[in-house]
């Protein structure tokens, strides 16, 4: 799903993988304007972040359509 696409509550995948090359390593929740809910690691503070201080996603999904799949 292109960034221009994405809904609030959208999950945003980026790379690299830290456990595993060409998997996502981090995981972002899209809440418009922009910006994303973001935990960057273990012992921080849960935080806003604008998309455009991070690399293009390298993927997108809608959590409500991947539970109308199953």
């Amino acid at each position: 799903m292109p960034v221009a696409d994405l809904e609030p509550g959208d999950l945003v995948f980026f790379d690299p993988g830290e456990l595993s090359p060409g998997l996502p390593g981090h995981v972002g929740i899209y809440i418009g304007h922009g910006e994303m809910v973001d935990a960057p690691h273990t012992g921080t503070d849960v935080r806003i972040d604008a998309l455009s201080g991070w690399p293009p996603p390298m993927g997108a999904a809608r959590p409500s359509e991947l539970a109308r799949q199953r």
